[in-house]
């Protein structure tokens, strides 16, 4: 039987605020925009605004590849979401990848044709999102979006109901395929998410414990994040007999996180690991 930890981390995941803004003036004023301009709009989350530029060019320029895929992004974020605006992107993002799914748009188009599978759509289909996935990690191995693409992937093929000796395989194969992932921040998250499963679904600890150790190796930015991956670390190597692993990132925890709440927890734990055990 494998030891148990006692978790100092939150469960709860980070939610991320999108702000509204008011609508443009007129079309008038929305057409005289350039794409360039929506996108930077879209970047700060005003997705009406966007969605008005994005709509007002594609009415001059109906060929702008650029410009009616981000109509169909914008109109997944516009509120309040409805299945009609839900068909349109989709209809929008099939038609990209009809004319041309090996250029950059429509390697776009591919992905988020499966984010709008299992993200947006009432219920979520992520059956659906699997194919686009999978050719899009076939056709474009090397793209930064091919590593998110995984990431999606194994999220999707590790919690869906299927046999443990097959969720097991899956899992193995994920893990093979995260070493080769070009993009390090995608990198990141395939071990993100494999650390997270193999703790979730009694897939080992010691295979948790080495992919949140990549993890980090791969660079974890948001502070919170890499905050829950050092304490992770520092408990699993605590309990599967690594005393220097855990010693080395409960410091850094320590180190630099000076206002943590669970401070005092981590900073008893170190110091339990220098206490001589009586027999």
């Amino acid at each position: 039987m494998q030891p148990t930890f006692r978790r100092l981390f939150p469960i709860a995941g980070i939610v991320a605020a999108m702000a509204g803004a008011a609508p443009l003036d007129s079309l008038a004023e929305a057409s005289s925009k350039s794409a360039s301009d929506a996108w930077q709009l879209t970047a700060s989350g005003l997705f009406a605004d966007a969605h008005d530029i994005f709509s007002a060019r594609r009415t001059a320029l109906q060929s702008d590849r650029d410009t009616r895929l981000g109509q169909a992004l914008t109109l997944l974020q516009l509120q309040p979401k409805t299945d009609a605006r839900v068909r349109q992107s989709a209809a929008l993002l099939d038609a990209l990848l009809t004319e041309n799914s090996t250029d950059e748009i429509g390697v776009n188009a591919r992905y988020f044709r499966a984010r709008l599978e299992h993200l947006h759509r009432y219920p979520p289909d992520p059956a659906s999102a699997i194919p686009h996935y999978k050719q899009l990690l076939a056709e474009h191995p090397a793209h930064p979006l091919a590593g998110q693409a995984l990431v999606k992937l194994a999220l999707i093929q590790l919690y869906r109901p299927i046999p443990s000796d097959e969720r097991a395989r899956a899992f193995a194969s994920f893990t093979a395929q995260a070493p080769a992932v070009s993009s390090a921040a995608a990198r990141r998250d395939l071990h993100l998410v494999l650390g997270e499963a193999a703790l979730r679904l009694d897939l080992g600890q010691q295979a948790a414990l080495d992919h949140f150790v990549a993890a980090l190796e791969a660079g974890i930015q948001l502070r919170p994040v890499r905050a829950d991956t050092l304490v992770r670390i520092g408990e699993l190597a605590s309990v599967l007999g690594q005393p220097e692993l855990a010693r080395r990132h409960y410091q850094l925890f320590l180190d630099g996180f000076q206002r943590d709440p669970r401070r005092l927890t981590v900073a008893q734990h170190l110091a339990a690991l220098d206490t001589p055990v009586v027999r």
